[in-house]
């Protein structure tokens, strides 16, 4: 049923959602952690598990058809600290857009960084979007 007190999952930001459960549940060294998941995290999730920043994730057998819930095993290395530093740029209102030209720049000063980029091929990191010659809108920094 839905909740009077909490807003719908529909309508809230994916990628603030993603990160700050991510934050959270990191900070407080879990090895794994449970959130919901709609059409528009999973891809996020996808590109954690590329990067590293998350080991695994499955989907949790729900009672419910309208809620998905993914269980998600962060990357740890041996001293249980988190391997990748990760940042939030999204915002609703003035976007950071990123041109194809200004990645293409980008790249050479990223090092071992990435970004994820939100494009018209879908969420991709920047060596994937330069790959696809598309530029797109920050959602992430990984570093």
């Amino acid at each position: 049923g839905s909740n009077p007190v909490f807003p719908s999952i529909h309508f809230i930001n994916p990628y603030a959602y993603t990160y700050n459960h991510f934050k959270i549940n990191v900070a407080q060294k879990k090895l794994y952690f449970d959130m919901l998941v709609t059409r528009r995290i999973l891809p996020i999730l996808q590109v954690l598990v590329k990067l590293n920043i998350i080991r695994r994730f499955y989907f949790l057998h729900t009672t419910s058809s309208f809620e998905k819930r993914v269980r998600i095993f962060p990357f740890y290395n041996k001293l249980q600290t988190i391997t990748s530093n990760i940042s939030l740029h999204f915002r609703k209102a003035h976007p950071i857009t990123i041109k194809l030209q200004a990645l293409k720049l980008l790249n050479k000063t990223m090092g071992g960084s990435a970004l994820i980029l939100n494009t018209s091929q879908g969420l991709l990191t920047h060596r994937e979007a330069l790959l696809q010659g598309v530029g797109g809108v920050l959602i992430y920094t990984v570093y």
